[in-house]
This record gives structure tokens, sequence and C-alpha cells, in this order.
């Protein structure tokens, strides 16, 4: 017999004894267990899980946040199953050295070389130290105290930074002082301005301080300059104020405005323009009469289609009807100038309009001044001055092809002299971050990380790189520069470097001549170096009161303070010109000359060579010297015999900057650059 009443049982295991929980099947069958959903509490933390009524809920690897508090009171941020860890909050706490509160992990001591702010203690000079608490306390005070020093510019310093002061003025070189020269500078600057730096900042006027008046200039867009002076002005970086009845421009007023695509709203009941908004109207604007009433309730002065003028000959007359351009009358029409809202005669207003139509630039209010960028009856001729000045501007940005293609020019350009100026880029630290600064502008930037580089740009670093090669044609292509080229040049070729890197984007036409000048200071100091270095110089300018006597004009004209001008240029020239005669390190010529006799020749480095006086001469064919011979100079015996040279004699290292002879056993490896061969 089977029983087939419903089972008076609770399911098998069952934890939570309700009639939800009773067993469905028949009496006779086996029960099954239970799995109804139930909401249990854990016993072995404080929280609670939904699982099936048979199952043990410790059971369960509880990944819920822990609720346990810690000793410190805060609650801990880890996980219910995890052990409880340090506690992580961030609190303040304070630095028992320096009596600073301090951000720090809660389980954290505050150390003092956390601690970022300003340092409490002060200076033996009395001043506040200016380094953060963390930091060693500097003894290089830069408050600047009163004092009276004579600056070798001929200036008196009366103020200097306090660190000097204590460091002790004797020891400082007359470099140092000359930084510190605030006198100031007032010469009349290229752009026409006067200069704003000091004798210091300016480097005694050789290197002037950019100018920092506004310039002011009316640009084509109608706007003025509001860049500091640098000659070629910028475009214009207010926003674009140009709209249409659509929409407005959104790119800045110096950039090309994307013509509008929407249909033209010219249209009245007498005519309809079928072109786009962008595009010059197929209709004129209408001549009729405007039928519309005003609030006044009195009739409209303006055109069909127009914005009316709200003003009218009946309430308006006297202001109407005064004298501006001569047509005012009772018939007249008028036109608001939805610019800047003044209203004027139409007739006597078309006549302004049209004047100077030679010139590109947008028509202006003739009270105001305003440019007439948005009223819609004068759209034909605004969109004529629209494209006219997107020429302007078009050539002054240049297109992104063009200037990509440019961008690519000055890459390789850059590339190819780095390449071949490696030793003199290496030994001088300045001149390399110049290479670098530049190199970083021109590389390609995708979209949205900064500006493409824009026309004014790449003039600018078309600038620099002529400059870089006017360095580098003057300074040579050696391998190894001597002693005195390091002394004399290095210092004059980092101070050009400095104006180099003042700014990525542009360069003035002042900083252009001033670097010019110092440009042609190097060139004679290159020439000076290299007669130097000759092998007679050291025992001649012992023994010769006349060569010492130039020298020291020589060194007085070119480490001088004061800016190296043309004149000056020439003075030295012929002093070294004198200096190189009587030393016989060549025939009194200059180094370019020497240069062009060296080309001119056609030989490989290591083939000039010189007498016991200095006098250069030329050994063909491999080099080597095969025969003796006198020196037309001085009668002195020169060559060699089976490829020896005399021991009297020497290589010519000033001709052609070569250290040993073409025909010797370290010819191949020191008289040639290896990528010579690549």
């Amino acid at each position: 017999y089977k029983c087939k009443k419903p089972c008076p049982k609770y399911r098998k295991d069952c934890t939570v004894k309700t009639e939800s929980h009773l067993c469905p099947k028949y009496c006779y069958e086996d029960c099954e267990s239970c799995i109804v959903p139930v909401k249990k509490a854990r016993t072995v933390c404080p929280h609670f899980y939904t699982v099936p009524c048979n199952y043990d809920v410790d059971e369960i690897i509880c990944t819920k946040p822990c609720m346990k508090v810690l000793n410190c009171g805060h609650k801990c941020k880890g996980k219910c199953n995890e052990p409880c860890g340090k506690c992580e909050v961030k609190v303040d706490k304070i630095v028992v050295k320096c009596g600073h509160s301090v951000k720090v992990k809660c389980h954290e001591n505050p150390d003092w070389k956390t601690c970022n702010k300003n340092c409490p203690l002060k200076l033996p000079c009395g001043h506040p130290c200016t380094t953060r608490c963390n930091e060693r306390c500097t003894f290089n005070c830069e408050v600047m105290v009163d004092c009276i020093l004579e600056a070798p510019c001929g200036h008196v310093i009366t103020k200097i930074r306090c660190g000097l002061v204590n460091a002790g003025l004797k020891s400082l070189g007359k470099k140092m002082l000359l930084k510190y020269c605030n006198h100031p500078c007032r010469d009349q600057l290229k752009c026409g301005h006067t200069c704003s730096g000091s004798c210091g900042e300016c480097s005694q006027g050789r290197i002037h301080k950019r100018c920092i008046e506004k310039c002011g200039v009316p640009l084509v867009c109608g706007h003025l300059c509001e860049f500091p002076c640098r000659q070629a002005c910028r475009p214009c970086a207010v926003k674009c104020p140009y709209r249409c009845r659509h929409s407005a421009c959104r790119k800045r007023c110096g950039e090309v405005c994307t013509p509008c695509k929407e249909r033209c709203g010219r249209n009245c009941i007498h005519q309809k323009c079928t072109r786009f908004c962008g595009e010059i109207c197929n209709v004129p604007p209408c001549e009729k009469p405007c039928p519309k009433i005003l609030k006044c309730r009195h009739q409209c002065i303006g055109f069909c289609g127009d914005p009316c003028p709200q003003k009218c000959l009946v309430c308006d007359k006297e202001e109407l009807t005064e004298i501006f351009f001569g047509f005012e009358n009772e018939d007249a029409r008028y036109v608001v100038l939805e610019d800047c809202g003044h209203i004027f005669e139409n007739t006597g207003l078309e006549q302004w309009l049209h004047q100077n139509e030679d010139q590109i630039s947008f028509k202006t209010c003739p009270l105001c001044k305003v440019p007439i960028k948005t009223t819609q009856r004068y759209s034909d001729s605004i969109k004529r001055a629209m494209a006219d000045v997107a020429k302007v501007k078009a050539k002054s940005n240049g297109t992104c092809q063009e200037n990509n293609k440019k961008r690519e020019e000055l890459t390789l350009r850059l590339l190819r002299l780095k390449l071949s100026s490696g030793p003199l880029i290496r030994a001088c630290k300045k001149l390399e971050i110049v290479f670098q600064s530049i190199g970083k502008r021109l590389e390609n930037v995708r979209k949205g990380e900064r500006q493409p580089i824009n026309k004014h740009e790449l003039n600018a670093i078309t600038s620099k790189l002529q400059i870089l090669e006017h360095i580098i044609k003057i300074c040579g292509k050696n391998e190894v520069y001597g002693v005195n080229f390091n002394t004399v040049c290095f210092p004059q070729i980092e101070f050009v470097s400095q104006i180099l890197l003042r700014e990525e984007d542009y360069i003035t036409d002042q900083e252009i001549d001033d670097v010019n000048f110092e440009l042609n200071r190097l060139l004679r100091m290159v020439e000076f170096s290299q007669i130097k270095n000759s092998a007679n110089f050291a025992s001649r300018f012992a023994n010769d009161d006349k060569i010492r006597r130039i020298v020291k004009q020589i060194e007085g004209s070119i480490f001088s303070f004061e800016k190296f001008y043309d004149e000056d240029e020439e003075k030295l020239k012929q002093l070294l010109k004198d200096l190189s005669k009587l030393l016989a390190t060549g025939i009194g010529i200059s180094e370019s000359e020497k240069r062009e006799i060296v080309k001119a020749m056609g030989f490989s480095k290591g083939h000039w060579f010189k007498c016991p006086n200095g006098h250069p001469y030329l050994i063909g064919e491999c080099g080597g010297a095969m025969q003796q011979a006198t020196c037309n100079e001085c009668g002195a015996e020169i060559g060699g015999s089976n490829h020896a040279l005399l021991s009297t004699n020497a290589v010519a290292t000033e001709m052609d900057g070569a250290t040993y002879g073409a025909w010797s056993n370290a010819a191949n490896l020191a008289n040639h650059i290896p990528r010579d061969f690549i």
C-alpha cells in the first residue's frame, strides 16, 4: 500500500521549520533536500547571505567589507575573510623636528623628510631660509641687499645677492659682477621702443632683453595686436567675432573661418537668394521700403527684409535728420548696423563703405569704428572682405601641407648639421641643448597633443638654424678642439646659445642683429685661437714686446664687455693680420683666405707643413717628404727624405686642422672622420 496523501514532514536537512519548507512529495516518497533560498546570519562575522536552506552559511568565504574597528578608531578597509592590516587612512600628524603638520598614513610616524613646507629656520645672515623643510638649508641667500660696488662696465651696483656678500665680494669674477649691474639700459631697440632691461640683463648692451611693450599694431582683422612687441605680429588670438544668422565662428580670429553651408537668409516678399550663406548672394539687397509698423505705430524707415531700425521720422525726426553724410531728408531710407546698433542714412553709408576698396580690411562703423561683420544688408561686401582677409591669413599662417613640408625640410637640415658637427656639439653642452630643443619642436605631433607648428615658428627655427650653421662654419669641423679654443671660444658659443634657448616660437629682429655682432666676435676669437696654437707663438710672445702689445690689444677687444660693432671688428681684423705677419704663421692672410687656399689646392688633410719659422708649404702626391728644399720666405730647410720629415719641420695644423701628416702611421685614423667614408 502506498499512501498518496501529501507528506507532512519538512524537507530533508531543513533548518527553517515553516510551511513553505514542507515536503511537496507524496507520503510514500522519500523527502528531497531543502533548497529553498533563506537569508542566514553567519556566526563567524556579522554579515548575512541568502543560501539554500540546507547549506551551512559559515562555509562561505566572506568577501564583503570588514566591519571591524582598528585600535586607532578607523574602520578596517580590507575584506572580511582577510586579516586586518595596518591602517592606511591619511591623517594629519605633527613632525616633532619642525612642528609642521603633514599628511601620513595612520600607522606611520611623521618624518621631517616628508615635510615639503617652507623651512622655518633663519640663515646665518639673518634672512629666512627659502628651501623646503626636508631640504638642506642653503647658504646662498637670494635676498637682494644694498651695496656700493663699481662694476667693470663703469656703473655702480646698488643691489646684490646677500649670498654673494657672505661668500666674499673679492672672490667674485668680473663677469659675475656684470650680471648684477642694475643701471637702466635705455637703448633704443629696432622696434622703436626704449629697452626696459638693466645693464646686467642686457649683458652690457650685447644682447638686449626682449621688449615688453604691447605691440598695439592694427591687424588685418581689425583687432589690435595684444602680444608683446616683436615686430612680426603673430595671428590674432581673440575669439573670432564673425557670425551669421545660423551660427558663430568658433575659431580664433587669426584662423581662416569655415564658410556656412546653410541656405542664405536674404529673402523677402520681393526676392530670394538661392545660394549658401557663405557664398556671394545671387540677388542684391531689396531696395523696397519696409512695410512693417513699429511699436510707436509709425511706418518703419528701413528696407524690406532688413532688421527694422527702432526709430521713426515722427518720434525721432530731429535725431535722424541731423546732418552726418548730407543725404538725411524725409524721404531717406535708413539702415541699422547689427554690429554696433548705430543707424545711418543708406545712400551716405553706401558711399562711405565704397571708399578705399583697394585696402584689405573689414569696413567699419563711421561713428565707433567697430568692424562691420554681421549686418545682413552688406553681407556681400563682408564676404568679399573675408575672402581677401582669408588669403592674407593663409599666406601668413601657411597651410598644414606647406607647414608640414617645411617642417620635414628643416628636420633633415637639422640632422645633417648635427651629423657634420658632432664633436663641437659634444664638447659644448649648451649647443647640444639648442639642437635638442629645436629637434623636439620639429617632431610631428599627434592630433590633440599640442598645437601643430605654424609658419611663424618655422621662420624662427629657420633663423636659428642659420645661426647654428654660421657657428659651425666659423668653428670648422675638427675632431678635437685645442685648449686655446676651449678657453677662448666655448664661453662665447654658450653665450650665443643662451639667446637661442630664450623661447622656441620666435626670435626678434633685435636678437638676430645682436647675435650677428657676437658671431663676428666669435669668428675673430677662432682666428686668435688658431694663431695661439701655432708652434712658435709661445716663444715669440715671451721674447717680443711688440707681439705682447698686439696680443693685449686683441684680448682687450675680443673680451670686451661692450657691444662688438662693425668698426670694432675691422680694427680687430687688422690687429690679427698684423700679429699673423709678425709671427710668420702665414703670409699675412686671414683665416677665411687661408681656407680658400687649402680648398683650391684640393688635397686631403695632412699635406700642409711649416718650416722652423712657421711658414707653410705643401707636399703633394702621397704627402710624404721625399726631398729637401729651402723656404721661399726665410730660406730655412724644409721637406725631408724617404717619407720622413725634417725634425725642425712640423705639420701645419693651422692650415687644414690636421694633427698628423698624410703619410704617417696614424694618418688614416687621425686625419679623417669615420662617417666621411660611409
